[in-house]
């Protein structure tokens, strides 16, 4: 589970998600003003546009000896430069959109369209349950008897049988405090019942 954050602060323009829908990973959420880095990577674009034409000709001009080496180079860094900057603001446009960073089920929604959030504003929560993490403890003389890969069973009030699970991670110290030892398995929930 995640709290979804965006990584700008801003005005939310789209809300593409529906609460407790199942999303994909990558999947567009939501939305930030960016109609300044949308004008700032125009103006980029036609920057580096205009140095490439002029990076263009000077490579003929080279070839023919009219302009010096030292002077089509200092283009063509400029030209390096031109799409270094547009890189950046594609980068910085990519953050005014909020992605699912798993597949899973979308909470409750705790923003509006048209609501300024910022870096600190949960806008939902994420969740994946299948599989499940279970973590238990273990009392301290049982330590030497528990694996990773060991199976494990167990119940959950409300839901009749047993469900099975896997061990993949031992904490290798005891907890001080109670002489026990945490445990974390995986069990499949692929009917979403845990």
């Amino acid at each position: 589970q995640v709290a979804l954050r965006s990584e700008v602060a801003g005005k939310i323009t789209g809300i593409t998600f529906d609460e407790g829908q199942r999303v994909r990973q990558g999947a567009l959420l939501v939305r930030i003003n960016d109609s300044e880095l949308q004008a700032e990577l125009r103006k980029a674009e036609y920057r580096l546009t205009l140095a490439e034409a002029r990076e263009t000709r000077e490579k003929r001009i080279l070839d023919g000896g009219g302009i010096s080496l030292e002077d089509f180079e200092a283009t063509q860094n400029e030209v390096n430069v031109l799409r270094a900057d547009v890189d950046l603001i594609k980068a910085q446009l990519e953050k005014t959109r909020v992605r699912a960073p798993f597949t899973g089920t979308i909470g409750l929604r705790e923003v509006s369209l048209g609501s300024f959030i910022s870096t600190s504003t949960d806008i939902a929560t994420l969740q994946d349950v299948d599989p499940i993490k279970v973590d238990f403890s273990i009392p301290e003389r049982y330590a030497n008897r528990v694996e990773v890969g060991d199976e494990i069973q167990f119940s959950v009030e409300g839901l009749e049988g047993l469900q099975r699970g896997g061990i993949y991670a031992v904490e290798p110290e005891i907890d001080t405090n109670t002489r026990t030892l945490m445990i974390r398995a995986m069990a499949p929930n692929p009917d979403r019942r845990l």
